[in-house]
């Protein structure tokens, strides 16, 4: 059997005092977004401080990439593809890592006064793997930050 911890999981165990003030949790998962990513937004490694010669070597690893689909009828014609990664590639989490953590820096989760306090600090958000979970107080302060994630997602759509 496989057990599946997730950040709420975490926050429930740890904090279950401050948790306390806690009214609403919300866990967003962005794999599904992920293969859903455009290329040229991969490209932007660049602006993120990364070494240009790993940005040239994503683009030529990802450009004018093609496929065929086998079914129980032949094969489909060849198709451009112009989203997604490469399934089994190891670099393929670290794009991941990439791209979730873009969003939430973008997002600006850090100025929302929404959260809860831990140790005299805000804390909004927790990431662990492709897990993300946002707390608030309210639904207005959650809807508020859900609001600047999705915003910051649909620009890499």
């Amino acid at each position: 059997m496989l057990l599946r911890r997730s950040c709420a999981d975490t926050v429930r165990k740890y904090f279950p005092v401050e948790l306390a003030s806690l009214k609403v949790l919300r866990i967003i998962f962005y794999w599904t977004s992920f293969f859903c990513c455009s290329f040229l937004k991969v490209y932007c490694v660049e602006e993120a401080g990364q070494v240009i010669w790993y940005s040239h070597l994503l683009r030529n690893l990802y450009a004018g990439q093609e496929a065929t689909v086998r079914t129980g009828h032949g094969t489909t014609d060849w198709f451009q593809i112009g989203k997604g990664v490469h399934q089994g590639c190891i670099l393929s989490p670290c794009l991941f890592n990439f791209y979730a953590e873009n969003i939430m820096r973008n997002a600006g989760l850090e100025e929302a006064q929404a959260g809860i306090k831990i140790s005299g600090r805000n804390i909004n958000n927790l990431r662990y793997a492709d897990d993300t979970t946002l707390m608030a107080e309210s639904e207005e302060e959650l809807k508020s930050l859900l609001m600047k994630v999705k915003v910051e997602r649909e620009k890499w759509a």
